[in-house]
């Protein structure tokens, strides 16, 4: 949820003190409704899918390491650390051994190399076999045979992973039938443990996460397609959050405020909040009037909460609609780290309506990227300093990726190298950098970009 996530100057402390932010109410056109840009996709269109197989070399059976090759893309890749020191041999009907090489450069292990043998090109059977230094080594396996008409997809069947919660996986291989006795899953926790489940004939595969954090599921599956058995491999990371809020309270609105009232479950946490407004127009005729979404702090002293998005009354009067007649649909919050769904009701039922007078029929512009509107805390405290360009690198990176020479003016380098970090904690972390200027303009690179947002 690219859109969603570039909300994230969020309404968390960094430190011990809580320091309050302004943080923006979005509103977007009905037209980004019907086009489905902002809704959640159904979980099957984010399905992964796969035409080769990830394994590690003690799991490698018999049939893994004989492949029918039909002159196509294939090959064997071994890799991890030492993996110079393998031997891996390979031999097909025309030739008795296939001679292997070392990669230097290896884009699935930055900085180490891995083993190969390409086998395009060649018909038949291949056969390879691997020798790891010790018989306590172990490396992992990518291992290509060209069918790539034989796919494993699989998916989630919610976007909504939480904790204490059941996560079904779902696999298929469309006209190609899987082997079930002989395929499974693999479930790794974040703190590291690792749990083998078999893959039902059903074709899922269901856990229960009781851990935050992010899950791996790794596919193992065995195929037969095109009268031949091929093993397949799919991998899903999964934000697994901890339930942030309830909506068992209907919405209202109240006037140009969208006021939703939550169960907070005593956590504490930030989240963004997003609604789409409808309305009916002179005809009785159902139709989208804005989308609007806004990142909220959570108060875990409060049982209760109200949680408030403010939207451009012009809206309504663009969309040709009864201010009377306004609902919601597709209520959602996301965990502000990560965006993880934490709840979704997609037609709540309604609470109180006060209508408001629509003055004008142009929708505010900066509504449309985000402007600061009444209702946003002060800043309070902030020094006046002077106007500064801050330079942001981007996820994960090293360093500055910019030349600050190239630039006039007083400038700022923003630092925070080789992290992974959501990017509501990016964006705090350029806000609290920025607190002793008076103006600050952002030249950023990347998840730079989306932080500033």
């Amino acid at each position: 949820m690219r859109l969603i996530t570039t909300l994230a100057i969020g309404l968390l402390s960094l430190g011990a003190s809580a320091q309050l932010v302004e943080v923006k109410d979005v509103n977007a056109p009905p037209e980004d409704i019907l086009s489905g840009r902002l809704r959640l996709p159904h979980p099957a269109s984010c399905a992964t899918h796969s035409t080769s197989a990830m394994l590690f070399s003690d799991e490698l059976q018999p049939h893994h390491t004989t492949l029918d090759l039909i002159g196509a893309k294939a090959g064997v890749v071994l890799f991890g650390p030492g993996i110079e020191d393998w031997a891996l041999k390979a031999s097909t009907q025309q030739q008795a051994v296939i001679a292997s090489g070392l990669l230097e450069q290896n884009p699935l292990t930055p900085g180490q190399p891995a083993r190969a043998i390409d086998g395009t090109g060649v018909f038949g059977t291949m056969s390879f076999s691997l020798t790891p230094p010790t018989p306590e080594d172990r490396c992992a396996v990518l291992i290509a045979d060209g069918h790539e008409d034989v796919v494993l997809t699989t998916h989630l069947d919610s976007h909504m992973t939480l904790v204490d919660h059941p996560v079904t996986l779902h696999a298929d291989a469309g006209i190609d039938a899987i082997d079930f006795p002989t395929s499974e899953g693999e479930v790794t926790s974040p703190s590291g443990f690792a749990e083998r489940l078999p893959l039902k004939h059903d074709g899922t595969l269901t856990f229960v996460p009781h851990e935050e954090g992010d899950w791996t599921v790794r596919t193992i599956a065995t195929v037969t397609g095109v009268g031949r058995v091929h093993t397949r491999t799919t991998q899903h990371v999964i934000r697994v959050s901890a339930p942030l809020v309830v909506f068992d309270t209907p919405p209202r609105i109240d006037r140009d405020r969208l006021v939703v009232p939550v169960r907070t479950l005593g956590r504490e946490g930030s989240l963004i909040l997003a609604a789409e407004l409808w309305g009916k127009d002179t005809g009785g005729t159902e139709v989208p009037v804005c989308w609007l979404a806004r990142v909220q702090v959570l108060d875990s002293e409060r049982q209760q909460q109200d949680l408030v998005i403010g939207y451009d009354p012009a809206w309504i009067a663009s969309a040709g609609v009864d201010p009377r007649t306004l609902f919601v649909r597709e209520l959602r919050a996301h965990d502000a780290n990560g965006a993880a769904l934490v709840a979704h009701v997609p037609n709540p039922a309604m609470g109180a309506l006060t209508p408001i007078d629509t003055p004008g029929t142009t929708p505010k512009a900066a509504l449309r990227t985000g402007a600061y509107v009444q209702g946003a805390p002060d800043r309070g405290g902030r020094s006046v300093g002077g106007h500064v360009i801050m330079f942001s690198h981007g996820y994960c990176s090293g360093g500055n990726p910019y030349d600050v020479s190239d630039f006039s003016g007083d400038s700022e380098v923003f630092l925070d190298i080789n992290q992974n970090r959501s990017n509501n904690e990016f964006a705090l972390l350029l806000e609290e950098r920025g607190r002793d200027v008076k103006s600050m303009g952002i030249v950023a690179h990347s998840q730079g970009g989306n932080a500033t947002a």
